[in-house]
């Protein structure tokens, strides 16, 4: 098989203690695990049904596959024993404008508390300011997630919008310039 070198450059971002690597067509069960579960997903949509997950892993398959792709999933993993222990992503708003993108990060219950979503979320912006040219990264995250609003003020992200108690989304909206 022959691996696309634009593809195959983005497929590991090292860290001490973690890395990432993009998800491959293996990671369907981590990601099911993750999408699914409630606990997870409290803040940020529905739990995936069955279906559901198949049909978006399936998306984020093919857009792997793209040179330019409008998203990327990589798979929080464990540098000691190769347990995956979240996934992390970036989603581009316009495929046509390279310079917007979004950061977003879910880990296991065991590793919460533990750097583990902060690590794995600086890594990916450092990847998306350095390797694919953004200018500007953006977090998004329910009112009521303190801790991960917490940790985008940590990682250096300035708040631009806060609809608190305003309509049915209760979000916050974070920017990072390069």
């Amino acid at each position: 098989m022959k691996i696309n070198k634009t593809i195959n450059e983005r497929n590991t971002v090292l860290k001490p203690g973690i890395f990432l690597r993009l998800l491959t067509v293996d990671d369907f069960e981590i990601y099911q695990a993750i999408y699914s579960d409630t606990e997870i997903m409290r803040y940020i949509a529905e739990p995936f049904s069955d279906e559901k997950a198949k049909k978006y892993f399936k998306q984020v398959m093919k857009a792997h596959q793209n040179v330019e792709p409008k998203q990327l999933t990589y798979a929080i993993v464990n540098s000691t024993n190769d347990e995956v222990m979240g996934l992390v992503g970036l989603d581009w708003f316009d495929k046509y404008d390279r310079k917007k993108v979004e950061v977003g990060v879910m880990v296991m219950p065991k590793w919460r508390r533990q750097k583990v979503a902060h690590r794995a979320k600086q890594m990916i912006i450092n990847s998306a300011f350095n390797t694919y040219s953004a200018e500007v990264v953006y977090a998004c995250c329910d009112w009521a997630n303190l801790a991960a609003n917490q940790a985008n003020q940590h990682l250096g992200f300035t708040e631009v919008i806060n609809t608190e108690k305003k309509g049915s989304q209760n979000s916050r909206v974070w920017r990072m310039l390069k």
